[in-house]
């Protein structure tokens, strides 16, 4: 075969999101992109020859997806791939219209989606906003990348390019290929999986909802009608969960998921409860994997029984132990998952995820080469197929991004349900022995409505 340098199966993640991909064509499910500023002396040049060095080393980013007249998809590494990168002079337009272009094109480039059996499944773009300043953007299918990935991809293209502009070689260690992770997948044991999980689930019937309405005017919208709110805890209150999660020795991933799991709780009525959370799907016998570039992620079901009188920090503690115990069995097929569980088939097993990103994001890896270009006013810009996702970013103040499917839910509801989420670890900073009953839910605002203005 011409062109071809590897051919290997999918992950189970990889199958689900090539699966929904083709069920929604045209709504942006899974395409990604990453947008930032660029400032300094930048040599074009250089900055492509960099990305095609990237690309080159990577066998993910020359990767094609092929299932048609096939029994299971494969993906297909090529050898040689030309690089799309497209560079434009955007200096004649002033600083609103540069952004307003920005944005239009960035919907566009959403819109035209990618031929999945043909690499690669990235672009390139680069446009000139002021003489010392770029805007740049990367669009990727996530097919290829998780985030862990991404993060070490920008981190190499900046590192090597700060080399390359002060005439030196990159030192770049040669990473494990992603084949040798799909060689590990096909060793385990489906069986063990399948006994776990089947206990695991064993009662639960219907998924978690919120129970909030829907759009109230009832008006359905585009499929592609997914909208992002973002807030930040303060600095207090970051320290304090920080600190309080030392103490106990409770990652404040528990935490956080801990805090999801009431919110869902307290909406839906019921104690036990359903979520999905993403981990990392790295498994930590195979040697050099912090290192490899691909698809590892995977997004599993948490069940949670919810003891309102519960001691809130020895049940932060016996939930942290069950998802250490789900990193067993974290590659497990989600769709495998769901034929073990009792939830009818065509269900979801659950309506809402939970993202911690821990790993390290490009503004701590380029901290110190800002001598070279400064990055500024970075975006990831991304869609999955779940009505709700949170996304966890842990910075000197934790960010709480919510993507919401506007045909589930209309603006005012996330920012009530994420500042019930907001309020929910405010209370559990100020002390994590309390019951989980103690935990406030409602703003003191809220608080003064309930109880006195509706009363009248």
């Amino acid at each position: 075969m011409k062109n071809v340098e590897d051919i290997y199966p999918l992950t189970p993640t990889q199958a689900g999101i090539l699966l929904h991909t083709l069920q929604a064509p045209n709504s942006g499910v899974y395409f990604q992109q990453y947008t930032c500023e660029l400032v300094g002396s930048i040599d074009i040049g250089i900055f492509q020859r960099v990305w095609e060095d990237a690309i080159g080393r990577h066998p993910v980013l020359r990767t094609a997806f092929l299932w048609e007249g096939l029994d299971e998809p494969l993906q297909v590494v090529r050898q040689r791939v030309d690089v799309p990168f497209e560079v434009q002079d955007w200096c004649v337009l002033d600083s609103e219209q540069q952004q307003e272009r920005l944005e239009r094109f960035l919907q566009e480039d959403r819109q035209q989606g990618y031929n999945l059996a043909r690499a690669p499944l990235i672009r390139l773009h680069q446009y000139l906003t002021a003489p010392d300043s770029h805007q740049f953007v990367w669009s990727w299918h996530h097919l290829l990348t998780d985030g862990w990935s991404t993060a070490i991809i920008l981190k190499e293209v900046f590192a090597t390019y700060q080399a390359l502009c002060h005439g030196q070689s990159p030192k770049l260690l040669q990473p494990r290929p992603f084949r040798d992770y799909i060689a590990w997948l096909q060793e385990q044991d489906s069986s063990k999986a399948e006994a776990f999980w089947r206990g695991k689930l064993l009662g639960f019937d219907a998924p978690s909802s919120f129970r909030v309405r829907k759009r109230p005017d009832g008006h359905v919208l585009p499929e592609n009608s997914y909208h992002d709110y973002t807030c930040t805890l303060s600095n207090q209150t970051t320290e304090t969960l920080v600190k309080l999660a030392r103490m106990h020795r409770i990652t404040l991933s528990s935490i956080l998921q801990g805090a999801w799991a009431i919110l869902l709780s307290r909406y839906s009525g019921e104690s036990d409860v359903l979520y999905g959370a993403t981990v990392s799907g790295r498994p930590s016998e195979l040697p050099g994997v912090e290192d490899m570039v691909g698809m590892f992620i995977n997004t599993l079901p948490v069940r949670v029984q919810v003891d309102p009188d519960s001691k809130l920090v020895d049940w932060l503690k016996a939930q942290q132990t069950q998802l250490l115990e789900l990193r067993q069995y974290e590659y497990s097929s989600l769709a495998d998952i769901q034929n073990w569980s009792e939830v009818p088939r065509g269900q979801p097993l659950f309506d809402s995820i939970v993202v911690f990103e821990n790993y390290p994001t490009d503004s701590s890896v380029l901290e110190h080469e800002r001598h070279a270009m400064e990055v500024r006013n970075t975006r990831y810009i991304e869609q999955s197929n779940y009505p709700l996702s949170l996304i966890v970013i842990p910075h000197t103040q934790l960010t709480l991004r919510v993507i919401f499917d506007q045909n589930h839910y209309d603006d005012e509801t996330i920012v009530r349900l994420t500042g019930h989420l907001q309020n929910l670890l405010e209370s559990a900073s100020k002390n994590l022995d309390q019951s989980i009953d103690g935990l406030q839910l409602l703003s003191s605002q809220e608080q003064q409505k309930l109880l006195i203005e509706w009363n009248r």
